[in-house]
């Protein structure tokens, strides 16, 4: 349950958590005991194609899950909007400026 809430910050689950909930017991012996080899350093995409594998084999079985799953999945993991927003900073101000504009951002985020 725990781990259905902490997914409830995500803005498109949020409507979804009471059937995320659920599924949860199924999801949780259907998926007990399955590994799935990341190992960091590899260069194929095997980690990618055995999870997706895993869904359209399972994802039926779960649909709540699915539809998460394939919500998860469409995030980008990096931060290139971040990085352009500070390209753009660093365009309009010198770099003492910039090393400041950073330590406000990092102190207002810590306080967060």
């Amino acid at each position: 349950a725990n781990v259905v809430n902490a997914l409830a910050v995500v803005k498109p689950l949020r409507n979804m958590t009471a059937a995320l909930l659920r599924e949860l017991p199924a999801y949780l012996v259907a998926t007990a005991g399955v590994v799935i080899d990341h190992s960091e350093g590899k260069e194929d995409h095997s980690f990618t194609e055995q999870v997706l594998k895993r869904w359209a084999t399972n994802g039926s079985k779960f649909p709540a899950w699915a539809e998460a799953a394939q919500i998860i999945f469409a995030f980008t993991p990096n931060s290139a909007a971040a990085e352009r927003v500070f390209s753009m900073l660093k365009s309009m101000f010198g770099d003492q400026q910039m090393e400041t504009l950073a330590d406000i951002i990092q102190t207002a985020l810590m306080l967060r």
